[in-house]
């Protein structure tokens, strides 16, 4: 099954079916992220067996899975799994593993892109993609790393690593203020901004408007404070141009879908799209 990738990533699926500072930190992580999960706790064999032949058509299907799914994610993890902490390697094995629902129990997950989003995953040519929680306030990032092992998707590796340094802190720091500062963030949005929306009228076409700076307040979404989540490709030939990032808060089984533009003016980071296409 395929369907819209981007911002709209398998929101409608659902329809159808280690002694220092730094160690106490990576642990902290991994009980707070790491939960048992009552989505799909008893899901016979046959069923499982169903899901192992048709999940991998793209990695949108293979993560809703991994993620929903906790028998489908134990036949997906490679055992033993390596936990990376900032250098430092600790082996996981299968009885010390609880399922890890990811995003699944969160109102919305979140995608950051550059330049443009791709209509599908078909846009998109890889064989090792990451699920990443970027804590805002640390720096740092918990990955998780995914592989093709033939034509399967598997959970390689996680990392838990510090982003200072990292080229994309620019815009994290930036989103870091921009969600978490409201004058900080009236100061990051356009005079104009472009706004879209939902026909309500028609459920396959949009309204195209202008909403000035002063109902920016009115419009916009609750963002996340602490941490947010984020999808990466990593070898995929498309490279943007560092010049605009595009921001999805996508709703997992509630319709939610928000799309932030931001492009860079005279180096600061400035609002100038929103898109409203909840349902």
């Amino acid at each position: 099954m395929r369907y819209a990738y981007g911002c709209l990533f398998f929101v409608l699926f659902i329809a159808s079916s280690c002694g220092d500072g730094k160690r106490d930190k990576a642990e902290t992580v991994v009980k707070q992220d790491s939960i048992v999960s009552s989505v799909a706790p008893n899901v016979a064999d046959e069923t499982i067996d169903m899901l192992l032949q048709h999940s991998d058509d793209s990695f949108d299907d293979f993560i809703y899975y991994f993620s929903s799914v906790p028998e489908f994610q134990r036949k997906r993890i490679k055992i033993p799994l390596p936990y990376v902490e900032n250098g430092n390697i600790r082996r996981i094995g299968l009885p010390e593993l609880e399922h890890d629902s990811l995003f699944f129990g969160d109102m919305y997950f979140t995608r950051i892109f550059d330049d443009e989003i791709p209509d599908s995953m078909s846009d998109i040519e890889t064989d090792s993609a990451i699920f990443e929680w970027i804590y805002m306030d640390k720096p740092f990032a918990k990955e998780y790393l995914f592989t093709k092992d033939g034509k399967k998707w598997f959970l390689d590796k996680i990392v838990v690593k510090d982003l200072i340094g990292d080229e994309r802190m620019d815009f994290i720091d930036f989103f870091r203020k921009f969600a978490t500062d409201s004058l900080f963030q009236l100061g990051h949005v356009s005079r104009q901004i472009a706004f879209v929306t939902s026909d309500p009228d028609d459920e396959f076409s949009v309204i195209k408007a202008t909403i000035d700076k002063e109902q920016w307040n009115s419009f916009k979404p609750v963002f996340p404070k602490k941490r947010f989540s984020n999808f990466r490709f990593l070898n995929s030939a498309k490279v943007g141009s560092g010049k605009e990032k595009i921001l999805c808060l996508s709703g997992v089984e509630n319709g939610f879908n928000n799309i932030l533009h931001f492009k860079k003016r005279r180096g600061e980071w400035m609002l100038y799209k929103f898109e409203d296409l909840s349902n």
